[in-house]
């Protein structure tokens, strides 16, 4: 892209679109988040889809909403340090934590 930035959401939601088109999806609520939103576990043909977008580099494990799943939330991190290290989808380059995006911070490149 010529404005230097990746699109890492845009990517991550064609794989999340990818993923549900190839099979049945179940939801499983969870708990909520502190803004009272539902949350979910969501499963693909019996894949977790959030621990497939995690292991692609694609989402951030939100461990804090798994405190009554620690296995889950183990598998989570460790998808997740696996994708980092092997600069897996946006961990191949600069990107800003979705808390962190969602309250303003943006690259360089996106203030352009």
């Amino acid at each position: 892209m010529s404005s230097g930035c990746y699109p890492c959401g845009k990517l991550a939601q064609d794989a999340t679109a990818r993923m549900l088109r190839s099979g049945e999806a179940t939801i499983r609520l969870v708990g909520s988040s502190s803004y009272g939103r539902p949350v979910a576990v969501v499963s693909v043909n019996g894949s977790d889809l959030g621990e497939q977008l995690i292991a692609q580099g694609w989402a951030v494990p939100a461990t804090k909403y798994l405190r009554s799943d620690p296995d889950r939330a183990g598998r989570y991190m460790s998808a997740y340090e696996d994708a980092r290290t092997n600069k897996r989808g946006a961990h191949a380059g600069a990107w800003i934590d979705p808390e962190k995006w969602r309250r303003g911070e943006r690259l360089t490149c996106e203030r352009a």
